[in-house]
């Protein structure tokens, strides 16, 4: 009677034991507190979210949720963390549109955006505004780009930095208009807002919730959105593929992942967890006051990210963006 080989006979030994205890971990969890890594710095939109979730987790898991941030390298320092971390459960991170941006630019990153990660939930999407200077003489989409077609590279938008979401943002306007404009990248997405204000840019694409409040002041005017419906705190302000620019669909978004090879009972309990913190009411008014529209559908998150990478890549690769 042919016999096992001692190596294999033990390698399946050790995977019975570990299917075994997985159960066992999975009903334990969790015994201690978790965290959140943010990879960008305190008050921002990352952070504001990491922390609405933390507590929210907290109070479902019955332990504590802690955020942490880990900033540096457009988020690169906080994500090397967390792929080198154990894949116990215990430490999340807080990703968003960078985490896809940094790969599709060229970085090179001490981890693989989707083999090192176990991405366990897509939380929400937000919009960006096409805007402009109030006194500019463009009022509409179709302003700016009839201006970009006449005079081209001499319409400038400003940016966040080279391989930011305002840059891939604009570089994807320009890729599916046909026209030129020239890029003005900034230290940060404020100072670009700022030079927008001021008119010493003529437009920028900030993500909405950085853009309202000018809007709702009066110091910027929004031309377009840039996701594929209207945003419901601007209803009277097109889509930018309804503006003229067909299949134009650009959002911001964040969402939770862990370190590669969580067990998956675990996998299974936060994003049930997440689920129904997603549910609730209070936590889709809490986004919408933001702009920022709660992934209800539950979209398979690695997919979501792949196609991310993937299209951001195409207009990198097309507007010859390197890091």
């Amino acid at each position: 009677m042919p016999t096992i080989p001692r190596a294999l006979a033990k390698a399946l030994l050790v995977l019975s034991a570990a299917m075994t205890a997985w159960p066992v971990l999975a009903a334990g969890y969790p015994d201690h507190p978790l965290r959140i890594i943010v990879p960008f710095a305190p008050g921002g939109a990352s952070d504001q979210t990491a922390r609405y979730m933390a507590q929210k987790l907290t109070e479902r898991l019955g332990q504590s949720v802690i955020v942490e941030n880990r900033t540096g390298a457009s988020g690169a320092i906080g994500a090397a963390y967390v792929a080198r971390s154990a894949p116990d459960g215990y430490t999340m991170m807080l990703v968003d549109t960078s985490f896809s941006m940094v790969t599709a630019i060229g970085t090179k990153t001490p981890y693989d955006p989707l083999k090192d990660f176990t991405h366990l939930r897509l939380i929400v999407t937000t919009p960006a505004v096409v805007a402009v200077n109030p006194k500019s003489a463009m009022h509409t989409l179709k302003d700016l780009l009839d201006a970009a077609r006449a005079h081209p590279g001499k319409v400038s938008y400003g940016s966040g930095g080279v391989g930011s979401p305002l840059h891939l943002a604009g570089a994807l306007l320009a890729e599916k208009s046909g026209t030129t404009m020239l890029h003005v990248p900034y230290k940060g997405a404020a100072p670009a807002v700022m030079d927008t204000i001021s008119g010493q840019v003529q437009l920028s694409i900030p993500a909405l919730p950085a853009a309202l409040p000018y809007l709702q002041s009066g110091q910027l005017r929004a031309l377009a959105v840039t996701s594929a419906h209207r945003a419901p705190l601007l209803p009277q302000v097109p889509t930018v593929a309804e503006a003229g620019v067909a299949g134009y669909d650009a959002v911001s978004w964040f969402g939770l992942t862990m370190p590669a090879n969580v067990p998956a009972p675990i996998q299974q309990k936060l994003r049930t967890e997440l689920d129904a913190i997603l549910a609730q009411a209070d936590t889709q008014a809490f986004f919408a006051r933001q702009g920022a529209e709660v992934d209800t559908a539950g979209r398979p998150f690695p997919a979501f990210i792949a196609g991310e990478i993937g299209k951001w890549t195409d207009i990198a690769k097309k507007a010859d963006i390197q890091p």
